[in-house]
């Protein structure tokens, strides 16, 4: 049988059943007697709730072996011999043959005793949840994730979103052997190091970016090349960095009662915070500073036993009939991480991503305008180089008598003959041994597709009716200390055939934004005048910062366009 409690509609029990109020009672469960002293004590499967207002105890069975006692006025009361006189409850005993149809006796009352729940409210209650690392540390990583260099014992391990700092740990696993030297059953090498070295083992890591790191293996490889290996499969432990937490928690706050959540967190250098954060319940929020959950190896190397995240639910009342509710089978949390950086060629280029592409005395240079030019290559074999370079990389140019330097590249044409660059180059012939190395891990924001900052807006292509020549932009900008926000756009000028995809950006330069301290918006304006009629433009809004916990915020863009 069932035992539930019900709203009542129109002195009549509803269909709708309290939260929590319903119970299972088994023919084990319950206890008779022959006078109705013996109780069958229930207790349901939770906190249940009731708002003022009328309720029903109901009773509902498919059998009719079931009884229960009730009171019947005019009889006699089987435990105590007296007469029953009156109704011992303000209440009316039901009965439906389908519990949706109820017939009403005004004679008749059902026996029951029920208790209600009284709560301490002395002191506050508290109930901490943790996460678990076997649920987030593992990732499978890409096609051919490692990069070996020739003779190093340098890896290069190509990790979206890994979480580390120099410094930090890392196991991989499921590296593959590819067939070169030793061939041992589940073993093997790749690219001359024995996998056997590699799987499930701890390695340091350093040379950290958003998207890779490096490690030192035991040996050297025996590549010739830079060559990436390790097929599909490579699996590799990482750290879950997170700047904002949303508790996704299920839980009722009556009046007279509440539930505060906190946290408390790990810093990115496996420092554990001293102190609770109190969260907004209702929405994400942001912490002050960047967190992370590191991996198992990470936790027991780093963190002496401290939890790396705890989440605190605090219970208060005043009123000791009621208590804050949390739903422990709708409890999660998500966290959040702004994807943020703020690089520049130094930043985004290890050692390993400056490439030499050209090393000869038969390179010229020619002044094409007063920002650009182009270096020209003779040499076939370093023209084969030259090709692979990508528009918004640096080249950097030693030896030369007067163009010594960095510039960015604009485009690389005539099958990598010749690099247009932008910079100042001075035309000269060829003449000694000239060097031009490539940084292939920094594009810059002018580029006219990709750039290396992560968090940007592109606004869609904005065509006019009429030609202009004048653009005023506004902006709301909130950017904190450590932050910056910059503003690039490019334009199609009349009668311009390029496609506006193919163009470099211009960078907005002078623009003036304060600092907001407390997280508030200042309006930005620019004008800029005197620009070649166009009919096309594109904008671009690039978010900059050193924190990814502390980062500047955009909204309300308007442009004006002036004839």
């Amino acid at each position: 049988m069932y035992i539930e409690l019900r709203t009542v509609v129109n002195g009549a029990p509803s269909q709708t059943v309290v939260p929590f109020s319903r119970r299972v009672v088994r023919p084990e469960d319950i206890t008779t007697s022959d006078d109705g002293t013996v109780a069958t004590y229930l207790a349901f499967d939770g906190l249940v709730y009731l708002q003022p207002g009328e309720y029903a105890l109901v009773l509902l069975t498919g059998s009719i072996n079931y009884k229960v006692w009730i009171s019947q006025i005019g009889e006699t009361d089987v435990s105590t011999g007296r007469v029953i006189n009156d109704q011992p409850f303000i209440g009316v005993l039901f009965k439906s043959q389908n519990a949706s149809s109820w017939e009403a006796n005004q004679n008749q009352d059902l026996k029951f005793r029920i208790y209600n729940a009284e709560f301490s409210n002395a002191a506050s209650a508290t109930v901490d949840f943790e996460v678990d690392a076997r649920d987030y540390q593992l990732t499978q990583l890409g096609t051919d994730p490692l990069e070996f260099y020739p003779g190093s014992r340098v890896l290069k391990v190509l990790h979206p979103d890994n979480g580390f700092v120099n410094g930090s740990t890392v196991k991989l696993y499921n590296v593959p052997g590819d067939g070169t030297g030793i061939a041992v059953t589940n073993s093997g090498n790749i690219k001359g190091v024995n996998v056997k070295t590699i799987n499930n083992v701890e390695f340091a890591v350093s040379n950290v970016r958003p998207n890779s790191y490096t490690i030192i293996l035991p040996t050297a490889s025996t590549s010739n090349t830079i060559v990436r290996a390790g097929a599909n499969g490579v699996v590799a432990e990482r750290d879950f960095l997170y700047d904002a937490v949303y508790p996704a928690i299920s839980s009722i706050a009556f009046a007279d009662t509440s539930a505060t959540v906190s946290v408390k967190t790990v810093d990115t250098g496996y420092a554990p915070h001293s102190s609770f954060t109190v969260l907004n319940g209702a929405s994400a929020s942001e912490l002050p500073t960047t967190s992370v959950l590191p991996s198992t190896t990470n936790i027991t190397n780093n963190l002496s036993g401290a939890r790396p995240f705890t989440l605190r639910i605090t219970l208060d009342n005043t009123n000791r009939n009621l208590s804050p509710i949390i739903d422990m089978q709708q409890l999660s949390a998500v966290f959040i991480k702004n994807k943020i950086n703020n690089p520049t060629y130094t930043s985004e280029n290890l050692s390993t991503d400056i490439i030499t592409v050209a090393k000869n005395s038969n390179i010229y240079f020619t002044r094409a305008s007063a920002s650009t030019g182009y270096i020209s290559i003779v040499a076939v074999n370093d023209r084969a180089n030259v090709s692979s370079i990508v528009k918004g990389t640096t080249v950097t140019v030693a030896n030369s008598s007067v163009n010594s330097g960095a510039f960015r590249v604009l485009d690389v044409i005539d099958a990598g003959a010749n690099i247009l660059v932008s910079g100042t180059v001075t035309t000269a012939a060829a003449a000694n041994v000239i060097t031009i190395t490539n940084g292939v891990g920094y594009i810059a924001e002018e580029a006219a597709t990709g750039g290396s900052a992560l968090a940007k807006y592109i606004t869609r292509q904005v065509d006019l009716i009429n030609p202009s020549s004048s653009i005023n932009l506004r902006l709301d900008i909130s950017k904190p200390t450590n932050a910056n926000v910059k503003i690039y756009y490019k334009v199609k000028t009349v009668g311009e055939s390029a496609d506006l995809a193919t163009k470099e950006y211009v960078e907005l330069t002078g623009l003036v934004i304060p600092t907001s301290l407390n997280g508030e918006f200042f309006e930005v304006e620019k004008q800029i005048d005197s620009i070649t009629q166009f009919t096309s433009i594109v904008f671009k809004i690039v978010l900059l910062s050193d924190d990814s916990a502390d980062v500047p915020k955009c909204q309300n863009l308007r442009a004006i366009m002036l004839v």
